[in-house]
């Protein structure tokens, strides 16, 4: 993945349709993309093709999410706990 890649990555992370997911999704874009192995960025670039409210409930709610994607579901819980402990 290059550089160009990336930053179209994140620009479809961070304009979703909702609040919630452009948050969560492009502040995980921004400080962890980078940091991603090939594998995952793809896996990435297919998360950002499903519903937000799917991904919504696989962060939030603990819905299974399929097996292809956990790798990438779990960042991201990672993300948001770091996150909202940072805001207490």
């Amino acid at each position: 993945m290059d550089e160009i890649e990336i930053k179209k990555a994140q620009m479809r992370a961070s304009r979703r349709g909702t609040r919630e997911m452009d948050a969560v999704l492009g502040g995980f874009s921004k400080t962890e993309l980078q940091d991603l192995d090939g594998i995952q960025f793809n896996q990435f670039l297919e998360i950002l093709n499903e519903d937000d409210t799917q991904i919504f409930n696989w962060l939030v709610l603990d819905e299974r999410s399929p097996e292809k994607y956990n790798q990438v579901i779990e960042a991201l819980k990672i993300y948001c706990k770091n996150v909202s402990q940072d805001t207490d």
